[in-house]
């Protein structure tokens, strides 16, 4: 069992250290967490993931960012979902990951966290009155994982 938080500003340094651990794995380097050889080279890659898009589309859209994410016995982090709420008069509300790219959703190599993430979306958006949750990933995900609605077209 994890524990899900909302993460606050200032927390960048602890979202970018998991992602550079996970990167490491695929020939990226702490100076460059997210080159473009580990984004490609890994199964679910992509640069949605970065923290930097936070403040970028809260400050250009007005959209409010939810960092969510999952964390173990010993504090250290196991998932990330990074969530905006964007409201629409004509789509109605939702909390999408990550609006205007191609890319986002869960990232996480733990199912436990998985499912953990994702309920907390699901509670966040009731609470936010979003009529549904959207996770752009690259790759579907598996009935194991999630059995979501699955569209593939824009």
């Amino acid at each position: 069992m994890y524990e899900v938080r909302i993460l606050e500003d200032g927390a960048e340094k602890e979202w970018e250290s998991f992602l550079t651990s996970f990167w490491a794995t695929y020939g990226a380097t702490e100076q460059s967490p997210l080159n473009a050889e580990a984004v490609v080279s890994a199964p679910i890659g992509h640069h949605a993931w970065s923290w930097k898009w936070r403040s970028v589309i809260a400050e250009s859209f007005g959209h409010k960012p939810y960092y969510l994410a999952a964390y173990n016995e010993a504090s250290a982090i196991v998932g990330v979902l990074p969530l905006f709420h964007v409201k629409s008069l004509l789509f109605g509300d939702a909390l999408i990951s990550v609006p205007y790219l191609n890319g986002g959703g869960i990232f996480t190599r733990d199912m436990v966290a998985f499912k953990q993430l994702l309920a907390r979306a699901h509670e966040l958006a009731l609470s936010c009155k979003a009529r549904y949750v959207e996770l752009r990933a690259r790759m579907p995900y598996s009935d194991e994982e999630c059995s979501l609605p699955v569209r593939s077209h824009k």
